[in-house]
Parts: structure tokens; C-alpha cells; sequence
């Protein structure tokens, strides 16, 4: 099934769901035909949660049991999504996850293999499913690494036609605008700023904002090798306020409704909180998360800085 991240034993949020943990098995043992009868059971309400279970699968299994379930169910539109997004992981495991002037040419032929295989895969779903935004997402995740804003773009807006309030297009939409893929920190920030100044409270689009935070961020402490000028922006009054509100119309509002994609928005603030030493907030998205860890951004202070923020906050891990 799943390995753990940091070999602590800690749950990523796929592990920790145990729907997705059933449908991982159910795959795993060449059970296709029931993995998507039961997706579509779990999903039918949530085009999020679609693809919340594709990415699931695609982390918990091997590449030859997905492709079991495609040629099990060839009109699975779920079974296509799970095979673009195991073929966009390997991709990138080809590439490694370093700057492209490090990657060598046995890297970027296998890199682009595996994307090519990626977008059929996605185009197959799109005709299965039409209505669903997920295989949008999945060609969007492409287009960061191969194709560029102008393609992204299209992605993006044909995604979110189809589900307005689809958060993982706007999260990746963001990401390609940063400055260390496509954009600069004024392109990401301001495409976060106006999709939050529209969400109504309780929504997860103002965490854009904090991810966009944190990546500026990391552009000063891995990008630009200036731990000084990280921590300065860390410090900068507008920022911290910025993070405080948009932290109140999300995660922090008592609207707010968490759903399966959840801890990761909340290991998002949390690490901002964490980075601020603001100890009551880290404290509230600590405790929710119940020690449900994700890779990034934690990675970027170490693997010890989960571990460090329960510390900080004095919350039990």
C-alpha cells in the first residue's frame, strides 16, 4: 500500500483517509471494476474528492495494477485519471526535483515519455467524462512542466467552467505563476489576492494566499540562498496581515467545512505559523490535523520541522 514519507510512520493525507486506503487495495488486487463502482459512490457529489481518490490511487499503487484497471475498464473515466496522474509522478521522479540545468538527458527523454503518456491518458478521460474538471486539472499539471502559462491557462478556465469552486485548478493555476516556474511572486500573489477577494467565507481559496507567502518564502532561502531576506519578508507587517485574514475567511472561519483535501491546506498554514512562531494558530491547525503530515512545504525547513512545530505549539505528536 502506502510508504510513509519521512520513514516516522507519520500518515500523508491519502493514508490517513481510509476510503482511499480501500480503494488503493481494491486495485492493488486487480479489482478495478469495484475500485470505480466505489469512487463514483464516494464522488458523487465532489469533483474534488475525484480527484482527491485518483491522486490517492496513484500514490498508493504500482504503475502495472493501474493499467490493469484501464484495460478493465477501458471507459472509466476515474481509471484514466489515476493513470495520467502515476504517469505525471514519474515524470517527475525521472526528472528529480532539483533546477533543469541539473537534469540529465537520460532524465528529461524519460520526463517527457512519461508526460506524453500522461496527456493521452488525460485526453481519454476528458472523453469519457466531459463534465468533470479533473482531467483539466491533470493537463494543467502538465502544462507546468512542459507546455507553459498560455496552454495552462485554457486548462485553467476550462476546469473551473465546469466546477467554479474547484480548488485544486486555482492551486496549481497559482503555482505555475510563481516566479520559480512561469511568472514572478506579483503574478502568483495576485492571482491568489483576486480569487480570495471573491471567495465568500469559509471557502479554501484564501489559503492561495498563504501558499503564495511561503513560497516567496523559499524563493529567498532556496532560490536566492538569502536566509536573511526570508526571514525579513517573514516579518513584513503586510504580509502577516495578509496571512491573518485570509487565514480567518478559510480554515479559521466558523464556516469552514473540511473536506478531504483539508490537511493539506492545513499543513499549509500551519507551516506559516510556524515560520512566524505564532504558536495559538499553529496550535488550532496542529491539533485538527491530528499528526496527518504532508511532504512540501514542511521539506523546505528540514525533516524535522513537523516534529519542531508540536514542539513550538505543545501539542502531542
Amino acid at each position: 500500500m502506502f510508504k510513509g514519507l519521512f520513514g516516522g510512520g507519520r500518515p500523508d493525507p491519502y493514508q490517513a483517509d481510509q476510503d482511499a486506503a480501500e480503494l488503493v487495495d481494491m486495485v492493488n488486487r486487480g479489482q478495478g471494476n469495484r475500485a470505480g463502482a466505489r469512487l463514483r459512490q464516494l464522488a458523487a457529489d465532489s469533483h474534488a474528492d475525484r480527484t482527491f481518490f485518483a491522486d490517492a490511487i496513484a500514490e498508493g499503487c504500482k504503475m502495472r495494477d493501474i493499467e490493469k484497471w484501464v484495460q478493465q475498464a477501458p471507459n472509466d473515466a476515474a481509471a484514466w485519471c489515476a493513470h495520467a496522474a502515476k504517469h505525471i509522478a514519474a515524470a517527475w521522479d525521472a526528472r528529480g526535483g532539483g533546477r533543469a540545468g541539473g537534469v540529465s538527458q537520460r532524465g528529461w527523454r524519460s520526463f517527457e515519455r512519461h508526460l506524453a503518456s500522461a496527456r493521452d491518458a488525460a485526453m481519454a478521460a476528458t472523453e469519457r467524462q466531459p463534465d468533470d474538471p479533473g482531467p483539466f486539472y491533470l493537463l494543467l499539471k502538465i502544462a507546468v512542466g512542459a507546455e507553459g502559462p498560455d496552454t495552462g491557462r485554457e486548462y485553467f478556465q476550462a476546469a473551473v467552467s465546469r466546477d467554479p469552486t474547484y480548488y485544486p485548478a486555482y492551486q496549481l493555476m497559482m503555482t505555475m505563476l510563481l516566479e520559480k516556474w512561469h511568472g514572478s511572486h506579483r503574478d502568483a500573489y495576485e492571482f491568489a489576492a483576486e480569487a480570495a477577494g471573491r471567495a465568500p467565507e469559509g471557502s479554501d481559496l484564501p489559503v492561495l494566499l498563504i501558499q503564495a507567502h511561503i513560497e516567496h518564502w523559499m524563493y529567498f532561502e532556496l532560490f536566492e540562498d538569502n536566509a536573511a531576506g526570508g526571514r525579513a519578508y517573514l516579518r513584513k507587517p503586510d504580509v502577516q496581515d495578509s496571512v491573518k485574514r485570509a487565514w480567518r475567511k478559510s480554515l479559521g472561519a466558523p464556516s469552514y467545512r473540511p473536506d478531504r483535501h483539508t490537511p493539506f491546506r492545513r499543513n499549509e498554514a500551519a507551516m506559516w505559523f510556524y515560520l512566524t512562531e505564532e504558536p495559538t494558530r499553529l496550535k488550532k491547525e496542529l491539533t485538527a490535523l491530528g499528526g496527518v503530515e504532508t511532504e512540501l512545504p514542511w521539506q523546505w525547513k528540514g525533516r524535522s520541522a513537523f516534529r519542531k512545530a508540536h514542539k513550538l505549539a505543545k501539542v502531542r505528536l
